[in-house]
């Protein structure tokens, strides 16, 4: 009888411990593929390493704690907020992640002002340890342009891009006069780059005159 206690025992105490750890591991996936979420995060291990002389079998986690600063890296702390003999405490766990990302890469060397499309990115998976600015996401291929050049096999990252240009300095471009209910069309030059809704200058070429227009589609601005 007293054996069958301690074997019974000693096999709840070993399930409470192995939920622990499969608890905290699921709660970093879980916040890892969220922050991911839009680069098919693929994670393939995650290691834990509690501070010395604590045994996290033996603690009672009630809830976690996360800097969202961890997330940007492989590895962080997370806190563990337990009880431990009616004692509420917080614990720092050591973690590291192995996983890896969607990002995308200049296929050829991307110039500034240059749009950004199917045509010049490849998709490739690398280690989430590799990344040092988050990379630019599907949706946006083909709704960018670059901020700054580009080099050929590049990772595509947020800060090396803008919005997607529609109308390039110099460029002719269809100018719309609203006039009441009857719009008009002209022909204008663009005096600098514009994206949609952006306000640019351009003159026209007839009378020189100099005007503001607001960029609505590629090649198409609306006359202020």
């Amino acid at each position: 009888m007293l054996l069958r206690f301690f074997l019974s025992f000693f096999l709840v105490y070993g399930l409470w411990g192995a939920e622990n750890t499969q608890s905290i591991k699921d709660y970093l996936a879980q916040a890892y593929q969220k922050h991911y979420q839009p680069y098919h995060i693929k994670i393939k291990a995650i290691t834990l390493t509690p501070p010395p002389n604590i045994a996290i079998k033996d603690y009672q986690i009630s809830s976690y704690s996360l800097d969202s600063k961890y997330l940007n890296k492989k590895t962080g702390i997370l806190l563990l907020n337990t009880i431990y003999h009616n004692s509420a405490l917080k614990i720092p766990l050591e973690y590291q992640i192995e996983a890896s990302i969607d990002v995308y890469r200049a296929t050829t060397a991307i110039k500034k002002s240059q749009n950004i499309d199917t045509t010049n990115t490849t998709k490739d998976q690398i280690p989430l340890d590799k990344i040092t600015q988050l990379p630019i996401k599907d949706t946006q291929i083909d709704q960018i342009s670059a901020k700054s050049y580009i080099p050929a096999n590049t990772i595509i990252t947020a800060d090396k891009i803008q919005a997607k240009i529609l109308i390039y300095k110099n460029d002719l471009f269809k100018g719309i006069i609203k006039d009441g209910h009857i719009n008009l069309e002209t022909t204008l030059i663009a005096k600098e780059n514009g994206s949609k809704n952006q306000t640019i200058h351009a003159i026209n070429p007839e009378s020189k005159k100099m005007i503001r227009v607001k960029v609505i589609d590629k090649g198409k601005g609306e006359v202020l």
